[in-house]
């Protein structure tokens, strides 16, 4: 999980999440169904608890694969996730890293 926002709610209803995944590693492994599958359909989605987003990142070398994933994880974090809906006010983000 890369990125993730939070409010200042004791006791949230839901999580949101972002994650990015390497893409080379996911192509070398012919996996990108089976990742989009997992974060999708995830059960916790189902029960509207868990809205997981994810995004493939492409080296820079990969310029228009690269261009599309800095401009899908942007639309993605700061139009999807970065207001609260009702206040407008922004939202915290913490990103974790492995």
């Amino acid at each position: 999980m890369d990125d993730s926002y939070v409010t200042s709610k004791e006791n949230p209803n839901d999580i949101d999440t972002f994650t990015e995944f390497d893409s080379v590693k996911v192509d070398q492994n012919n996996d990108k169904s089976k990742v989009k599958d997992l974060i999708y359909n995830a059960p916790l989605r189902t029960y509207n608890t868990c809205h997981s987003f994810m995004v493939f990142k492409y080296p820079k070398s990969n310029t228009k694969e690269y261009e599309k994933y800095l401009e899908t994880k942007s639309k993605t974090l700061i139009m999807l996730f970065g207001k609260n809906k009702q206040t407008k006010n922004p939202k915290g983000i913490v990103k974790l890293k492995n």
